[in-house]
C-alpha cells in the first residue's frame, strides 16, 4: 500500500526536524506550525515569510519549542514539507 504525498511529507518533516533541530516534531506540532504560517495560531505565534520557491512551495521562519526553524510549506496540501538547515537560506 502506497502512502499519500501528504503522509510522506509528514514523515519526512519528522525525520528532518530530528536531524536538524535536535527534536522530533509530530503531527500536532506540524499542525501548530501550519497554523502559524496561515496566521491562525493566536497572539505572538506567527511565521515570517522568507521567499516563494514555486507556485505551491514557500519558505518560512518559525519559532517552535524555543527553536528558530526554517521550514518549507506546501500550500496545495497544506503541509510543512521539511526543516532546512540555516545555511540553506543564507544566500
Amino acid at each position: 500500500m502506497s502512502r499519500s504525498k501528504a503522509r510522506a511529507q509528514q514523515i519526512h518533516f519528522q525525520t528532518r526536524s530530528r536531524q536538524r533541530a535536535g527534536f522530533e516534531i509530530g503531527k500536532a506540532g506540524q499542525d501548530e506550525i501550519v497554523r502559524m504560517i496561515r496566521g491562525k495560531a493566536g497572539p505572538g505565534r506567527h511565521a515570517t515569510f522568507l521567499r516563494r520557491q514555486s507556485r505551491r512551495v514557500t519558505i518560512w521562519r518559525v519559532v517552535y519549542n524555543q527553536a528558530e526553524l526554517v521550514v518549507v510549506y506546501d500550500s496545495v496540501r497544506g503541509t510543512v514539507v521539511t526543516v532546512l538547515p540555516e545555511e540553506a537560506i543564507a544566500s
